[in-house]
């Protein structure tokens, strides 16, 4: 995933994208949401080809769902034990983990695309351990069979 941007792309010349508001296309919002995915998509065709040894470039890691969230889960509580050692002002600014912060803080939403009911599942459980205060689902196919769960949370 990464940080998202809205822009207005109607009008204007594409070298007006970073002109002063009120120019015909632009970007309206430079740090809109964080996009991130626990589909299928995530991991699929992360595993070498066949033949080629591991730790070669095409060996990419998460190859799960389950490792997919394991990163996510792995940043948020890094990005907690950062803000925790800013606060004592045992540690520089990473604008990385600011973002994460950010979600956590409830300046950012979370764009998450979860197609499948057991994804969407897992995005409201990150919800609920990271204490996102915007969840936004993206994409969520089979968002009806978990229709109870989405209504009450």
């Amino acid at each position: 995933g990464g940080l998202g941007a809205v822009v207005k792309t109607h009008g204007g010349e594409s070298g007006d994208l970073f002109a002063e508001p009120g120019s015909a296309a632009r970007v309206l919002l430079d740090n809109a949401a964080l996009k991130l995915s626990v589909a299928s998509e995530v991991s699929s065709r992360n595993s070498p080809p066949r033949g080629r040894g591991a730790n070669d470039r095409y060996d990419r890691r998460p190859t799960t769902r389950m490792g997919t969230v394991w990163l996510v889960r792995r940043e948020f509580y890094r990005a907690k034990e950062y803000a925790e050692a800013l606060a004592r002002g045992e540690t520089e600014r990473d604008a990385d983990l600011d973002v994460l912060v950010d979600v956590m803080e409830g300046r950012l939403p979370v764009r998450m695309h979860a197609r499948r009911s057991h994804d969407v599942q897992t995005a409201l459980r990150l919800q609920e351990e990271f204490g996102w205060d915007r969840l936004i689902l993206e994409e969520g196919t089979e968002a009806f069979m978990v229709a109870d769960l989405l209504a009450e949370t």
